[in-house]
C-alpha cells in the first residue's frame, strides 16, 4: 500500500518501508505513469540534470528502491529496467490517492 499523504509504502504483509524522499518520489513516479519512465524524466521529477555522475545516481536510487522493495512479487520483479529506455514499474501498488 502506497500512502501519498504519509508517503509511506507498506508491502503486504510488512512492516513500512524505510524509503528516503528521492526513492519514494521515484515510485510515485512511476505509479502516475505507468509506462517506461526515462532517467531524464526521472531526474526532472527529482529536480536534478541527468548527466554524467548524475545519471549513475539515479541509478543507484533505483536499485535501492528496487532491492527495498524486495524487488520480486510473485516471482516478477516489481521495478524493471528497460534498455536504451529507463524503468517501468511491473506490480501494481495498492492504495494510490
Amino acid at each position: 500500500t502506497m500512502d501519498t499523504v504519509s508517503r509511506t509504502v507498506t508491502p503486504n504483509g510488512h512492516p513500512a518501508l524505510n524509503l528516503t524522499a528521492a526513492e519514494f518520489d521515484v515510485l510515485e513516479l512511476l505509479v502516475e505513469r505507468g509506462d517506461v519512465v526515462s532517467r531524464l524524466d526521472i531526474a526532472r521529477h527529482l529536480g536534478r540534470p541527468a548527466h554524467g555522475a548524475l545519471s549513475r545516481a539515479i541509478d543507484v536510487t533505483v536499485s535501492r528502491l528496487r532491492r527495498k522493495l524486495h524487488d520480486r512479487v510473485g516471482g516478477q520483479p516489481i521495478i524493471r529496467p528497460v534498455r536504451n529506455r529507463g524503468y517501468v514499474l511491473t506490480a501494481e501498488v495498492e492504495g494510490w490517492s
